[in-house]
């Protein structure tokens, strides 16, 4: 059986560390486990630890203090971050090294104009919540999350609701911005086939963006080798064909969607796996996934 030694472990966060079902905020259900956050912060201390999700800064800061990279809102914005324990870092921001954008300022405050207006036009629709993000100096709206998890029934919601929302959308944005400008500096829309949520971007970034731009950084300190990477989404896809070893995690039973991942694990055994690869010297083999 083939054996890897793992350099580098990145994850998504939403569905992956904590259950999809959970409803945004300050929830227990949006939080990582103890036992979890005990084993996430002992891998970090062996090697680089990093965060791709589609959550804002603000939002990973206070939950994921164990990693080295958070890459936020899939990669608009990546903060370099140093690992701990301390809680008073997290009001203050001391454990920031350096922080970047994927585009200029500029493009990203212009286009935070459209996101402010579709915040105004979504706040009619009563069945969804919307989660606004933005940088991590609280300055530029980059990215929204429209959400309806909490409903009893959103899988209607999601057949017969979603897409004259998403038409509502791409006429927005169509018509706030100049038709001739580049489409990768334009908002976009992430759909999801299954996810009950719908995601609106400042501009056009995914998870194989924020994956090359985490391990770039981490190439600067002669960072290289095998490359773990865990999500539960179809998000989580381009980052799942970069990695070396892909594996998906199943945190909601009612959720079944395509995943390019070669390994499967269900949510509630993501402790035991961990604590496996930790007791094997951060050594993957395909018996740690099925290892009960």
């Amino acid at each position: 059986m083939e054996r890897r030694q793992i350099d580098v472990f990145l994850s998504d966060y939403d569905g992956t560390l904590c259950p999809t079902t959970s409803v945004r905020g300050d929830s227990g259900q949006s939080k990582i486990s103890n036992e979890l956050k005990e084993l996430l912060f002992c891998i970090s201390r062996l090697i680089p630890l990093c965060i791709i999700s589609s959550k804002e800064f603000a939002f990973l800061h206070k939950r994921t203090r164990f990693a080295k990279i958070l890459s936020c809102v899939l990669g608009i914005e990546t903060v370099f971050h140093r690992s701990h324990d301390d809680d008073n870092k997290i009001s203050n921001f001391d454990c920031i090294d350096v922080q970047h954008l994927i585009v200029n300022r500029q493009t990203l405050y212009d286009n935070s104009k459209v996101l402010y207006n579709l915040t105004k036009i979504l706040q009619s629709y009563k069945d969804v919540m919307i989660e606004e993000k933005y940088t991590s100096d609280k300055e530029i709206l980059i990215g929204l999350t429209i959400d309806y998890r909490h409903l009893d029934n959103w899988q209607l919601f999601k057949k017969n609701k979603e897409p004259s929302i998403r038409e509502m959308i791409q006429r927005s944005i169509n018509a706030n911005l100049a038709t001739n400008s580049p489409s990768k500096y334009r908002p976009f829309i992430q759909t999801y086939s299954s996810h009950p949520f719908l995601d609106i971007y400042g501009v056009e970034c995914n998870k194989g963006l924020a994956f090359d731009n985490v391990l770039s950084q981490l190439k600067q300190e002669k960072r290289g080798g095998n490359v773990m990477y865990l999500g539960d989404s179809e998000n989580d896809n381009p980052a799942f064909r970069k990695s070396d070893i892909p594996i998906g995690i199943r945190s909601d039973a009612r959720l079944n969607p395509i995943l390019d991942c070669k390994y499967m694990l269900d949510f509630n055994r993501l402790p035991i796996f961990l604590r496996g690869l930790i007791d094997n010297h951060l050594m993957f083999s395909d018996e740690l996934i099925t290892i009960k």
